[in-house]
């Protein structure tokens, strides 16, 4: 698959990697759109990770043409997850805001409209100094959103250390659990002790809860 010129830029053709990838619906059913992570290499050795979306069948990958919004420098953002959950594609990125796409994708000769809607997390802490943050994942599990944390212990040297697992929480809703000061955020991620029975399966773009 291929990524055509950035618009402007002379016409040709450049190789992109898929990092991760989710369906808004089943790849059988009429209008399905594939959402992905890249990896697109403007230049040799200069890669560049970005949102994008096509159709199935799509031979070529638009570039994504973002509507405006004053001041919102999360579109710059390095996304790390994705998910397609209460119908619309939610794209996680490194410092754990959220951007969603609510309208449908508008494909045009040289480029994918998008109009965004950007979620800003209060700041979580929590996090053990000797821990690393090896990844983040979105999971929707009895109809909310999770993230799940994974951690590496430098201490322990292990690949893996621990898990850790949020769910999206709106301020102003009565929560037992809301932060006395919001700090003008419009969500706060909420850790979960346990899972309820729950078992989750992550992976980037496919993660599970059963």
């Amino acid at each position: 698959m291929v990524y055509p010129p950035v618009l402007g830029v002379v016409k040709r053709d450049h190789q992109i990697s898929i990092v991760a990838a989710t369906l808004s619906c089943k790849p059988t059913e009429e209008g399905c759109i594939v959402a992905g992570i890249i990896d697109f290499a403007h230049s040799p050795g200069r890669a560049v990770r970005q949102i994008a979306l096509w159709r199935m069948g799509d031979q070529v990958v638009l570039p994504p043409y973002w509507e405006q919004v004053p001041n919102q420098p999360m579109i710059e953002a390095v996304p790390v997850d994705l998910i397609h959950h209460d119908g619309a594609f939610h794209f996680l990125i490194r410092l754990e805001h959220i951007i969603v796409c609510e309208e449908p994708p508008e494909f045009q000769e040289e480029a994918v409209h998008l109009v965004p809607v950007y979620m800003y997390f209060q700041p979580r802490g929590g996090d053990n100094g000797d821990e690393t943050v090896l990844a983040r994942y979105l999971v929707e599990s009895r109809k909310k959103l999770l993230m799940v944390v994974r951690y590496s212990s430098g201490r322990q040297h292990l690949p893996t250390s621990a898990f850790r697992v949020f769910q999206m929480k709106k301020f102003n809703n009565g929560e037992e659990d809301e932060p006395l000061n919001n700090g003008g955020f419009q969500y706060y991620w909420s850790e979960l002790d346990k899972l309820e029975g729950r078992m989750l399966f992550v992976g980037r773009g496919c993660s599970r809860s059963y």
